[in-house]
């Protein structure tokens, strides 16, 4: 689902009587001077397009009781558009912040608590209402399998867990799902609609949308910005490139609640945090896998993950009418000229929080595997053509081993820290964080 909220909230209140949102410069005493200082150097040192920031203070002394305050600095877009205090943002997990107003409303609620005959508090187990489950973060799962919060729900007991239930604290991003179905169980409501009448009307935040389509139509949707060819194994920064269009694939499935900010999607610390992980030099007297790299063309299936089917990059004709069809597409295409040809190289399909699985040869049955994002088909299918657009995730590092292959109970076993927590060690089914089993065995 898609959340696209405004940078200033309109009102405060559910009076018809409405206020000007922003002070004029010269009276402006929340953003100063200090705020400028900080920030223009902060876009400076991160190469960044641009923010926008309000303030609001309890005032007695300005009209409706409250100052407002509004900057920006930098761009909303790459056509130098400035940010306006009715910009539209893309705010991602900032609106998990509105699923959680939505528990506690649900909490409060004293008649949904006498028609249930007992009350919804925040130590109410999950087992009353959902299953259980101790679960990582399994941010590339977030895409694909089924497309309702009740299936998801029901097949998190195909993903695997990192620890047992409650003895630690993980990130998981489908239990923010599972709390969203919560308006649907409990009051046959959705939770899109749950939170116009409960947050968004009373609150008259009448320009937010969880419509990607109408954002982009008010002409005041703000554009995100990726770093082109970014690889900080290498050291090379990329270029600040637009996202446009927006990625289809990745928001229309997204368990995350997309809401308010602006900004890349991968901002440059977590690039530096990707590339300090060790990739170990491809061994000098490499040995191949127990299988010729062409069998590794198959289809290999997860209930929640999808289906992967590998294609060998090679100097020949593919073995199947698909890889040869993927293999020739104009993204596939740039992803070949930009990674490293030294070792042979799978390209892998995969929808969602990425586009493609990259992975090369390293030694015997392990692969070392990217996890690549690029908009190159978004922009042939909105008729922008296939050049330009960006490509990212050059320098994600996980690994694959290839099991079994060529024999019964196959299978490609990810791991290195693709679920999204500490990586399992072992070798084999067993240390797969996602088991994708050979289809047909």
């Amino acid at each position: 689902m898609v959340l696209l909220f405004t940078i200033l909230i309109n009102k405060f209140t559910a009076s018809a009587s409405y206020y000007p949102r922003d002070v004029p410069p010269s009276q402006r005493t929340l953003i100063s001077s200090n705020i400028n200082s900080f920030a223009n150097p902060l876009l400076a040192g991160l190469n960044s397009s641009g923010l926008a920031v309000a303030v609001v203070r309890q005032d007695s002394s300005v009209p409706g009781g409250w100052r407002r305050e509004f900057g920006f600095y930098g761009v909303a877009k790459d056509d130098g558009a400035p940010f306006t205090p009715d910009t539209l943002f893309l705010i991602a997990s900032n609106s998990k912040l509105f699923l959680a107003y939505s528990v506690g409303l649900l909490i409060s609620n004293r008649s949904l608590a006498q028609k249930r005959g007992k009350e919804l508090t925040w130590t109410t187990k999950a087992k009353d209402i959902f299953p259980e489950t101790g679960l990582s973060s399994h941010i590339y799962s977030l895409a694909h399998g089924p497309t309702g919060r009740a299936e998801a729900i029901a097949n998190l007991k195909f993903l695997r867990p990192s620890a047992e239930f409650r003895p630690i604290f993980q990130y998981h991003n489908p239990g923010y799902d599972t709390l969203a179905h919560l308006p649907e169980v409990l009051l046959n409501q959705s939770y899109e609609s749950y939170i116009m009448q409960h947050l968004f009307e009373p609150l008259n935040i009448s320009s937010s949308t969880f419509s990607v389509k109408e954002a982009e139509a008010s002409g005041r949707f703000a554009q995100g910005f990726e770093w082109d060819m970014r690889d900080q194994v290498k050291g090379v920064d990329g270029t600040r490139t637009a996202m446009i269009p927006l990625l289809r694939g990745m928001v229309r499935k997204q368990s995350d609640i997309f809401g308010s900010g602006h900004g890349e999607l991968h901002d440059k610390n977590a690039a530096t945090r990707r590339a300090s992980q060790t990739r170990l030099p491809r061994p000098s007297n490499t040995q191949p896998p127990d299988s010729p790299f062409e069998s590794l063309e198959k289809s290999y299936s997860d209930p929640v993950y999808g289906t992967l089917r590998p294609c060998y990059v090679n100097k020949g004709n593919s073995s199947s009418a698909f890889c040869s069809g993927v293999l020739k597409s104009p993204a596939v295409k740039r992803i070949i000229a930009a990674v490293d040809s030294n070792a042979p190289t799978i390209i892998i399909p995969f929808k969602g929080l990425s586009s493609h699985l990259c992975l090369k040869h390293f030694d015997k049955n392990i692969f070392n595997v990217s996890a690549l994002l690029m908009n190159t088909e978004d922009r042939e299918a909105e008729g922008y053509g296939s050049k330009g657009g960006f490509l990212v995730g050059l320098d994600t590092n996980f690994e694959l081993e290839w099991v079994n292959p060529g024999k019964a109970g196959g299978g490609l076993a990810m791991k290195g820290g693709f679920w999204g927590g500490t990586p399992l060690q072992g070798k084999r089914e067993s240390s797969a964080e996602v088991w994708f089993k050979l289809d047909g065995t």
